[in-house]
């Protein structure tokens, strides 16, 4: 059964609500869904608006804080770990 979680973006006392949420089967998917939501912000340029305070916040049905990302930190993270697998394959290539 699908479950509805919601991605809403918060920086200090400043919340940008995620009034439609999706649908996702656990929280695994859910944040899978979320980490695909950061990539698509950082492919448009939208990430370049947020500052180190600005998290998204996944929560359920019931309003439940499930899971925080930072921002900033989890596409800085991505990117090295996308920039390393880029240089990986560079020097196992035969």
């Amino acid at each position: 059964m699908l479950k509805r979680f919601y991605f809403d973006l918060v920086c200090r006392e400043r919340v940008i609500p995620d009034d439609t949420g999706i649908e996702a089967a656990d929280l695994d998917e859910a944040l899978e869904e979320a980490e695909a939501a950061l990539q698509e912000m950082r492919r448009s340029g939208e990430a370049s608006e947020f500052d180190e305070g600005w998290s998204l916040l996944i929560r359920d049905e019931g309003g439940a804080a499930l899971r925080k990302l930072p921002i900033l930190i989890y596409l800085a993270l991505t990117q090295l770990m996308m920039d390393a697998g880029e240089v990986f394959v560079f020097f196992t290539e035969a």
